[in-house]
């Protein structure tokens, strides 16, 4: 298990990845959520820096923005526990969101609005 800082500190072991590794592991990557990706690339570069893989990321939510398909064409594997519109399918059905905000959400991730 490793950590990826966001920065390198002053103090400690002074290094941008934490944890026991070696040159030539394959790393998986867990995420909260994805929007672009950028963050997750910013993960994964340090990763590879220091000599491990990256093949698959696994985000609990894909916020549907492009972030996936981006992964995808660098040739990384990215699992969603959920997607956005998978939560408001949800959350309509469950007559927990009205027919009016399940569209302006479905707009807003660019998803076909109900009838």
């Amino acid at each position: 298990m490793i950590m990826r800082r966001k920065e390198v500190k002053e103090h400690g072991t002074k290094k941008m990845i934490e944890g026991v590794f070696e040159k030539g592991h394959t790393c998986l990557i867990f995420e909260d959520l994805i929007t672009s990706g950028a963050s997750i690339f910013e993960t994964i570069t340090p990763i590879e820096e220091v000599g491990m893989h990256v093949k698959d990321i696994v985000v609990f939510l894909d916020r549907e923005h492009g972030g996936k398909k981006r992964l995808e064409e660098k040739g990384y594997n990215m699992h969603a526990v959920l997607t956005l519109s998978k939560m408001v399918d949800i959350l309509h059905e469950n007559r927990r969101i009205s027919s009016e905000t399940k569209n302006e959400i479905c707009k807003f991730v660019g998803a076909k609005e109900i009838k």
